[in-house]
Formats: C-alpha cells, sequence, structure tokens
C-alpha cells in the first residue's frame, strides 16, 4: 500500500530548477518499483488511467514513466530528453555563474574564444 507521500498528495507549483522532491507537489502518482514487478498488468493499467507515473525507490523518486503509443513515442522521448538536457545546462550555467552575463559580456566571450582559436590554427 502507498504511504501518503508515494501518492503525491501534496499541492504546489513545480520549479525544473529545484530539486525532485517538487515532483510531490505536482500531485503526480508515486509508485514503488517493487509493484512493477509484482503487478505489471496492474502499472500499465494505472498508467493510462493516470497519465503518468513517478517510480520511486525506496521512497526516493526514480524514474518518471510517462504513456505513449506507436505514433507519440519518437515524439514523446525527444521532448523528454531534450527538457533534460536544457535542464543540465541551466544547473551548470547557474553552478558556474554564467546565467548571470549580460549579452554584451557574452559577445566579448565569444569573441575573446574565437581569436584564441584562430591563433591556435
Amino acid at each position: 500500500m502507498a504511504t501518503e507521500r508515494e501518492s503525491g498528495t501534496i499541492f504546489g507549483v513545480l520549479d525544473c530548477r529545484t530539486s525532485a522532491r517538487h515532483l510531490y507537489d505536482m500531485n503526480l502518482p508515486f509508485l514503488a518499483t517493487r509493484e512493477i514487478s509484482a503487478k505489471p498488468g496492474a502499472v500499465m493499467r494505472r498508467l493510462h488511467r493516470e497519465g503518468a507515473l513517478v517510480i520511486t525507490d525506496h521512497g526516493q523518486p526514480r524514474a518518471l514513466m510517462l504513456p505513449v503509443d506507436e505514433s507519440s513515442f519518437l515524439d514523446t522521448a525527444v521532448d523528454v530528453l531534450a527538457g533534460q538536457a536544457l535542464a543540465q545546462v541551466r544547473a551548470r550555467s547557474a553552478r558556474t555563474g554564467t546565467a548571470s552575463m549580460t549579452p554584451a559580456q557574452i559577445t566579448a566571450l565569444v569573441k575573446k574564444s574565437r581569436k584564441a582559436r584562430r591563433r591556435a590554427a
């Protein structure tokens, strides 16, 4: 039986740049990994009924399961992977301080990099 935390009953807003804890705030249904192997048919029915499931391992979110069909699979996969890549770029930018650069600073850095490459070639 899922706990209240696993059922995703806390409401709020998701900010993709914050921790995975905010998945709980979206009211997404949570599913323990053990349920996938124990009741795969029930999991698939629930997935299609709910629209998405957060897969947990020891109460921690580890994966997001989305329903797809033959016509939407590739588009869904590309969208999800592109979103993950963008989140990683944004996180790295925030860590390194480049997120706060002005357009003029970015232009100057690009010019400097191009000049260094020309000299190296």
